[in-house]
């Protein structure tokens, strides 16, 4: 198995506590940087566990791709994510996997449901700007794979 399934099954069903045989069939998902090979394997993973797929693309290629294997919607991580997610009807997530870098911290911050679960795989030295960590801790159950 490449070690980007490896990957991709820790985060959704290790990490985030995603059951893989379908207890969580219809929760979304918010899988940024869905394009790459971690994301790619996540998307199809996501699907077979039942959940709504949120993938984020911003080439037409790109976004053809994540289409192809799975995602419900696509939304342009270059764009104002949470306007596109809630322009969905959807005005939180269940879960967000950051498959890329930890620029769209405050962007999951705002989108993730109470008690919804972050997950990231990038380390990362960014602030977390008008993040109250005491507060969110309540509302957020976050880890990193790596």
């Amino acid at each position: 198995m490449p070690l980007t399934t490896i990957t991709a099954y820790e985060a959704f069903f290790d990490r985030l506590g995603i059951d893989r045989d379908g207890a969580n069939a219809g929760e979304t998902i918010l899988i940024i940087g869905a394009g790459g090979g971690v994301g790619s394997i996540g998307i199809q993973l996501a699907k077979l566990a039942g959940l709504t797929v949120i993938a984020t693309a911003s080439r037409p290629e790109t976004t053809s791709w994540v289409k192809d294997l799975g995602a419900t919607h696509v939304v342009n991580h270059r764009k104002d994510m949470v306007a596109q997610v809630c322009s969905l009807g959807l005005p939180h997530v269940d879960h967000i996997a950051i498959l890329n870098d930890m620029r769209h911290w405050d962007t999951a911050v705002e989108l993730i449901r109470p008690q919804g679960g972050i997950v990231s795989i990038d380390d990362t030295d960014l602030p977390a700007d008008g993040w109250d960590e005491d507060e969110s801790r309540q509302h957020t159950r976050g880890t990193q794979v790596g």
